[in-house]
């Protein structure tokens, strides 16, 4: 199928879904990757929403993670997807198996195609990753042939990233890398290393430091050398863990596909799932891993569940999806809103994920009591005993920032200067 995206979908009955409908707008700029950003509080179904939309490539196998997570009811219990093409699939769960219906042609080859993925070639694939899985301790003893299937796990999220796996395929690169070389066929030694460069490449944009893979022979190992300092993969600090793992997997498994034509891997059609990928990252990165993937992957679907406001705001002309938990149930709150990279965190709060306050918890509650005392004063000017009440709180907000002193320093101007309040020592402490 040469242009796969998902159209729309319906779910009844499963988890914090009822009657719940959603279609997915197509993408505003067609030189950028489609990009649906969902995001809602605690509970209101994000990443449920993401293994409903993952779990129709493989739902003619019962997976225990998917089942658990989902919480089909009843039989009443189904959701339908739509395709590009209009065509649709159903699944219905019953007796605790997962049945499936109006399975489209495209899809029932694309299932056989991955039981018989050594003989077959693909025009589109679908990954899953989250936030939450990184590298961790693995080793490799030499160069060995890969006999897994690059389909593989493609679709748990916490389980797509096999750490061996992907440690021994950067070492097989570069290995035949050299050994092209060494034969004097320069243009194989080339793909080989263009093939990591790819990688280092998209790392390095996201991370903003110079990233490059080295094999070492003794210990036999790999290592990733960051701004000229080796570090190997259990040293990596979390948050680069993270984004090696899932960027790292994702295009080594593009290149072990084997595809029906020779497009370069970032023009391929693809869907990505993505849950929660701000994890471990510090919101510096977190601002670049949607606008580098936007920009690479131009022809590529991708479903994003996030909590972060950096995430959401980082990128234009992605779609935003905002779910409330409200009454039992789940559904989309207010419109559908198209993202700008010219909004500022604070709009972001206030607007996607309804978060008026701009400071902590106490400092809000003692921000409220200042206001409130500023509207009593005004309506009882000579009251020193509120006036001292009034000055205390100034003053004890003032110590927490220069920011805030500016602030309080503006309302006891105004209240001087405007509302002829007398403010007189030993109580005007705040300039």
């Amino acid at each position: 199928m040469e242009d796969f995206k998902i159209k729309s979908i319906s779910v009844n009955n499963i988890g914090v879904f009822e009657n719940f409908n959603l279609e997915f707008k197509t993408k505003a700029n067609q030189n950028k990757a489609e990009i649906h950003i969902i995001t809602g509080e605690n509970g209101s179904g994000k990443t449920t929403l993401l293994m409903l939309l993952a779990g129709m490539l493989f739902p003619q196998n019962s997976n225990p993670q998917l089942l658990s997570r989902l919480r089909f009811k009843n039989e009443n219990s189904n959701y339908k997807l739509t395709f590009s093409d209009n065509q649709d699939v159903k699944h219905s769960y019953l007796n605790g198996t997962l049945y499936s219906e109006g399975i489209p042609y495209f899809l029932t080859e694309y299932w056989n195609s991955i039981n018989n993925f050594s003989f077959s070639t693909f025009d589109f694939a679908v990954f899953a990753y989250s936030g939450y899985r990184q590298i961790e301790g693995s080793s490799i003893s030499g160069i060995n042939e890969i006999q897994n299937s690059p389909f593989e796990n493609i679709l748990s999220f916490k389980n797509s990233v096999n750490p061996h796996l992907l440690l021994q395929w950067i070492a097989n690169m570069k290995a035949y890398e050299a050994l092209a070389f060494l034969k004097d066929n320069k243009e194989k030694s080339q793909k080989y290393k263009t093939t990591l460069n790819k990688i280092e490449s998209v790392i390095s944009d996201i991370i903003g430091k110079q990233v490059k893979f080295e094999l070492n022979e003794n210990p036999f190992s790999v290592t990733l050398i960051v701004d000229n300092q080796p570090l190997t993969f259990d040293n990596l600090p979390d948050g680069l863990k993270s984004v090696v793992s899932w960027i790292a997997d994702l295009l080594m498994r593009m290149d072990r596909i084997k595809w029906k034509d020779d497009l370069d891997v970032f023009d391929r059609n693809f869907v990505l799932f993505l849950d929660e990928i701000e994890v471990h990252l510090h919101p510096a990165w977190q601002r670049k891993v949607l606008p580098v993937i936007q920009k690479l992957f131009k022809n590529a679907q991708i479903f994003v569940s996030t909590h972060s406001p950096f995430v959401v705001g980082s990128v234009d002309d992605a779609w935003i999806y905002k779910l409330k938990f409200a009454g039992g149930k789940s559904e989309i709150d207010g419109e559908v809103l198209l993202s700008q990279d010219g909004n500022s965190v604070l709009t972001i709060l206030n607007e996607v994920f309804d978060i008026e306050s701009l400071y902590g918890v106490e400092i809000e509650n003692q921000f409220n009591q200042f206001y409130l005392l500023r509207t009593q004063l005004l309506n009882d000017k000579e009251n020193m005993e509120l006036v001292k009440t009034f000055f205390e709180l100034s003053q004890k907000l003032s110590n927490q920032s220069e920011e805030i002193s500016n602030i309080i320093s503006m309302e006891i101007r105004q209240l001087k200067n405007h509302f002829g309040i007398k403010l007189d020592l030993p109580y005007e402490t705040v300039n």
